[in-house]
């Protein structure tokens, strides 16, 4: 996984220090990520502390119904979360976070940090990732956003995509 390799670009270097940083926020820890278990937001019982948590990283509705892999609970965007965890039957999640953050070298990083970990506004998606992922466009209107914010500071045109 991305995680073992020992090679990474800058942009991959910046995306996995903001998840470890929101992970940390989270108390998960590299190795629990490594393994194949359920977000503990999915967990009866106790629950870890959300008070504690940035607004942008605290648990949605759909975190607490839908299991999945607490990798999806590190990202800001709760548009982003939940149309995840809406697509959790038809979707790879392995690929996707392959995708996010660029599982080799070689590959393009679909989701880039310019900020804050946990601030929804400094996360820009590649015009890549959303091709590939088409429903971004209409289910995730902030990280459109916040893309074409960062896309405009480098002087390149916003990404328009016409919603089927």
């Amino acid at each position: 996984t991305l995680l073992r390799n020992p090679t990474f670009s800058i942009t991959q270097y910046n995306i996995l220090r903001a998840m470890f940083i929101n992970a940390d926020l989270m108390g998960l820890t590299l190795e629990l990520l490594n393994e194949d278990l359920a977000s503990q937001f999915n967990l009866t019982g106790p629950l870890m502390s959300a008070l504690h948590l940035p607004a942008s990283l605290c648990p949605s509705q759909k975190q607490k119904k839908i299991i999945h892999h607490p990798w999806i609970d590190l990202i800001p965007m709760v548009s982003l979360r939940e149309a995840i965890l809406t697509r959790a039957d038809v979707i790879d999640e392995d690929e996707l976070c392959g995708d996010f953050y660029g599982s080799s070298p070689s590959q393009e990083v679909g989701l880039r940090v310019w900020g804050e970990a946990w601030d929804p506004s400094a996360y820009e998606i590649s015009e890549t990732l959303i091709r590939k992922f088409s429903w971004m466009v209409k289910d995730c209107p902030d990280i459109i956003k916040s893309s074409n914010h960062w896309r405009k500071q480098r002087g390149e045109k916003p990404i328009r995509f016409k919603i089927k």
